[in-house]
């Protein structure tokens, strides 16, 4: 199964095109895409077990972030050691650093990301969806907790992200996203792989 915001509306992805949720579930879920997250587990046991219509054909330029409106959009800096090297910044010991991005930030697969003067810098991420409330969760507890998993880019303008105390990355469309979300039982062996834009 793999969920996509459709010109503004949940949608299935199947072997034989895009379903549209709401007019699937017969108005069980609301045609907003991000409302979908409040009825994670409902919306799962549904498409589970749901005889879907046959999708019809869609054109890249419908789709847009699976998740358009997150109440919190949340980034691990210094994730990995190469990363800390090329920044010239030490390894951090114990958990990396944390920082938060506007979710004006988020842009579908297939968008133009007006670049800034200055050095843009971009990195590839695995995005993980969160699906249900999650609050001092424990590790052995987190995957009830996940959605899915997408891909996004994080696009960072270097020289104004650095030039204060208080840094961020969160130009408006500096987070592309890839269209299709992956359910989260389990650790993702590959990601959704977005459709090439013109």
């Amino acid at each position: 199964m793999r969920l996509a915001n459709l010109a503004g509306r949940p949608h299935l992805i199947t072997d034989t095109g895009a379903v549209d949720v709401a007019h699937a579930s017969g108005g069980r879920f609301d045609p907003d895409p991000q409302k979908i997250y409040a009825e994670w587990a409902g919306f799962r046991a549904w498409a589970d077990g749901a005889a879907l219509p046959e999708g019809r054909s869609y054109d890249r330029g419908e789709l847009d972030s699976p998740v358009p409106a997150p109440s919190q959009l949340v980034a691990f800096g210094l994730n990995y050691r190469g990363h800390a090297a090329e920044t010239g910044l030490a390894v951090p010991e114990g958990l990396p650093p944390v920082f938060t991005k506007f979710a004006s930030s988020l842009t579908g697969p297939c968008t133009t990301v007006r670049l800034p003067k200055g050095n843009v810098d971009w990195e590839i991420e695995l995005a993980v969806v969160i699906g249900a409330t999650a609050s001092h969760v424990t590790e052995a507890a987190a995957w009830e907790h996940i959605a899915g998993w997408t891909v996004a880019q994080d696009l960072s303008e270097r020289v104004l992200q650095m030039s204060g105390p208080a840094r961020s990355s969160a130009s408006a469309s500096h987070t592309p996203v890839s269209p299709r979300s992956a359910p989260g039982s389990s650790p993702p062996t590959s990601c959704p792989t977005p459709p090439p834009c013109d």
